[in-house]
């Protein structure tokens, strides 16, 4: 086996039997910030390792397993949303995400947020009645597109769906 450069990370078996790799993810103070995986089988291992270099070399940043949707779309809305959007879509956004998507899922963990969850509030809003349903979907979309690459509500209407 040959060794791993520079920014490629590092995969070894733990002394409790798991597979673990990290990888340096950037320097906060001078000092270097490293995410762990870890995983049964060397494979296993690999494909997470693999997974969050495509993540780093696009730009994404890795998942963090305390963050929550609630701080997540705070900060978003503070640091991507009202730069990038105009002054009324901004604070439509925000009032959405306070209003609705705030009380339904800012609490879960964001890493464990699933299609389901979101598609579940969506319902919930349209039973409900309320109006903003479709605005809350396309605020999700553009906080989780813009920041992770992918649409959160891909199983439900997109922002510019007119059904």
């Amino acid at each position: 086996m040959t060794r791993r450069g520079h920014n490629e990370g590092s995969i070894y078996k733990r002394a409790d039997g798991r597979w673990a790799a990290t990888v340096t993810v950037g320097y906060e103070n001078g000092k270097r910030k490293r995410k762990s995986f870890y995983g049964e089988t060397r494979k296993e291992v690999q494909e997470q390792l693999t997974k969050a270099l495509a993540d780093l070399h696009q730009g994404l940043p890795l998942p963090n397993e305390r963050l929550t949707v609630g701080a997540f779309l705070s900060r978003w809305l503070e640091e991507s949303g009202q730069p990038t959007k105009r002054p009324k879509t901004y604070t439509s956004y925000a009032q959405l995400v306070r209003l609705y998507v705030q009380p339904a899922l800012g609490h879960k963990i964001l890493a464990k947020l699933t299609a389901p969850d979101v598609q579940a509030l969506i319902n919930r809003l349209l039973e409900a009645g309320l109006a903003p349903a479709h605005g809350a979907i396309c605020a999700c979309d553009s906080a989780c597109g813009a920041q992770q690459g992918r649409q959160v509500g891909a199983s439900g209407p997109q922002c510019g769906d007119t059904g």
